[in-house]
């Protein structure tokens, strides 16, 4: 397998377990122990099951803003980490309702200048001190012994949890187009 695999839920959504992938030497990351996902704040009750079984600690990437729009669900026996990658709204990257409306008003009809603040926006990202201490504090919980999985989220599951996801790859070996497919 060269992606994550998406796991089944009612409400959660872009939920993906990078079990199965394989690194350059031919080991495979174990399923069930590292998974991505979007925001945890709808479950049903079959969802809130499900996730209690799948997991024992929750790495959270959003804003302050963000988490106050959208809260996670907290499910007992699980830790919560509260670890923002960034410190504001950043339009097209947090899902804050003014940074969309932002976005969407200057962008929406132009895909190339929007293509071109995306890729703007990551680049910034990248150099950013806050995001570089928080996925260093994100692989230090990481290395520590769990007995379920570290599920990491955003909101959209695709931006903040994506780069968490790439890092994770990419320590563990996976060959570069895999981590890009991925």
């Amino acid at each position: 397998m060269s992606t994550s695999k998406l796991l089944v839920f009612e409400k959660l959504h872009n939920i993906r377990d990078l079990g199965g992938m394989r690194a350059s030497d031919g080991r495979r990351i174990v399923s069930g122990k590292l998974v991505r996902c979007g925001d945890l704040s709808e479950f049903s009750g079959q969802d809130r099951k499900a996730f209690a079984l799948l997991s024992d600690t929750v790495i959270d990437f959003r804003t302050d803003g963000e988490r106050r729009e959208k809260p996670d669900i907290k499910i007992p026996g699980i830790r919560y980490h509260h670890i923002p990658v960034l410190d504001s709204l950043t339009a097209g990257i947090t899902r804050e309702k003014a940074a969309d409306r932002n976005v969407f008003s200057r962008f929406g009809a132009e895909p190339d200048k929007a293509r071109r603040y995306m890729c703007d926006m990551y680049h910034s990202f990248a150099e950013s001190d806050l995001a570089a201490a928080g996925y260093a504090q994100f692989i230090r919980i990481l290395m520590k012994p769990h007995e379920r999985a570290v599920v990491w989220h955003c909101t959209a599951g695709k931006d903040r949890a994506g780069i968490g996801a790439a890092i994770v790859e990419e320590i563990l070996g996976v060959e570069r187009n895999a981590v890009v497919d991925d």
